[in-house]
């Protein structure tokens, strides 16, 4: 910090933020390039995203390119008089902003094309260290708990449990690469509308502790049916091609983008009745 208050002004919220700010303190988490984390006072993840980064759950979209010179780790920023929160060298400015729902919507459909543009899209730009070439490499492992969690749609007889395990924390980074893959496949039971949807969303709220904070939060949401702004592209006709839209999600992080592309991938596989 330089010691000179700057001011952070938000330009459109996630729709969930504004209850977040109820407790007046925000405790910054982890500080980024492109987004900065925050705990609130119930432990809940409150991220400031910069200018040109795609709205996610629980999120604020700043006019800002660079997060990493206004924050510490560590850092307190409360509540002022004028709503406003401050900290020695920042203040943020979140009141009488836009506010967007990050929620699947009711009348979600994908393309029709979708799963055959997967197949030639993924191989082609898969990340080193995905969970792609994991699936495609020797690992039996993870290839088997995806297996039984294809199985498990559509067999009542079983419970997703030991695949969850294997899955949940799988992986390096922030978000490890099973968690993006399940945050995938949360998406397409989610827009699809499937009955077991429901089901792999309370399976993975009951093991979250196994896995980052920062991942623990976005599975969180995305059981609760919300999602990044790449990933509800995927469901609503645009200007973009599918093609276009498919690059802005496998963009995102190092592999975390592909990775979710991955589990819609194999779920839908898996719902048209193919063989993994």
């Amino acid at each position: 910090m330089n010691g000179k208050l700057n001011d952070l002004t938000a330009i459109v919220m996630c729709d969930s933020v504004p209850q977040q700010l109820n407790g007046g303190v925000l405790v910054v988490h982890s500080v980024f390039h492109h987004a900065c984390n925050f705990t609130t006072p119930d432990n809940q993840l409150l991220t400031l995203l910069t200018q040109d980064t795609p709205l996610a759950p629980g999120a604020v979209r700043m006019a800002c390119a660079d997060l990493r010179p206004r924050f510490s780790a560590g850092e307190t920023l409360r509540r002022q008089a004028d709503g406003t929160f401050a900290a020695a060298g920042c203040r943020l400015s979140l009141t009488n902003v836009l506010c967007q729902s990050t929620r699947v919507p009711h009348d979600a459909v994908f393309p029709e094309n979708l799963l055959a543009q997967l197949r030639v899209f993924l191989p082609v730009i898969a990340p080193e260290y995905g969970i792609w070439n994991i699936l495609h490499s020797s690992n039996e492992r993870m290839m088997q708990a995806v297996r039984q969690l294809a199985a498990w749609l559509d067999d009542d007889g079983q419970t997703p449990g030991d695949a969850l395990k294997t899955l949940i924390g799988a992986g390096a980074g922030l978000t490890p690469s099973g968690d993006d893959f399940l945050l995938g496949m949360l998406f397409t039971l989610k827009a699809t509308r499937h009955r077991r949807a429901d089901d792999l969303a309370a399976a993975i709220t009951a093991l979250l502790d196994r896995t980052t904070t920062i991942s623990r939060a976005m599975l969180s949401y995305g059981c609760r049916g919300h999602f990044g702004e790449q990933l509800l592209a995927l469901t609503t006709p645009g200007n973009l091609s599918l093609n276009h839209r498919l690059l802005r999600v496998a963009e995102y992080g190092h592999s975390s983008g592909h990775d979710m592309l991955t589990g819609l991938f194999f779920t839908l596989r898996a719902l048209s009745g193919q063989r993994l």
